[in-house]
């Protein structure tokens, strides 16, 4: 297995500043070759160009923040997508694929 990392950059749209941790980033999956990768909790924040949404309160309407999910996946992996849904969860995903060659 190896560790692949989604960085997502979110735009604060409209509307008040965010008066709690936003979750967005939780709505980050990756899949490698069609099969979920397995979360690992508490890496994405170390890893280069992510933040913590922990420091993101007071978020302002117009900033934008990169937030990343690190997924293992196995190694030898062909095709990699970002899956993101909205915190509703009843909408389609957004999908992103890469190719991991």
């Amino acid at each position: 297995m190896v560790a692949a990392t989604a960085h997502v950059k979110y735009t604060h749209k409209a509307g008040a500043p965010l008066t709690e941790v936003p979750d967005v980033g939780d709505g980050a999956e990756i899949y490698a070759d069609g099969t979920r990768g397995g979360l690992l909790i508490g890496a994405a924040e170390d890893a280069p160009g992510c933040e913590d949404e922990l420091d993101l309160e007071g978020w302002k309407q117009g900033e934008s923040h990169v937030l990343c999910q690190t997924y293992l996946v196995p190694a030898g992996s062909k095709d990699l997508e970002v899956h993101w849904v909205p915190e509703d969860g009843e909408d389609e995903p957004f999908v992103w694929k890469f190719s991991a060659e």
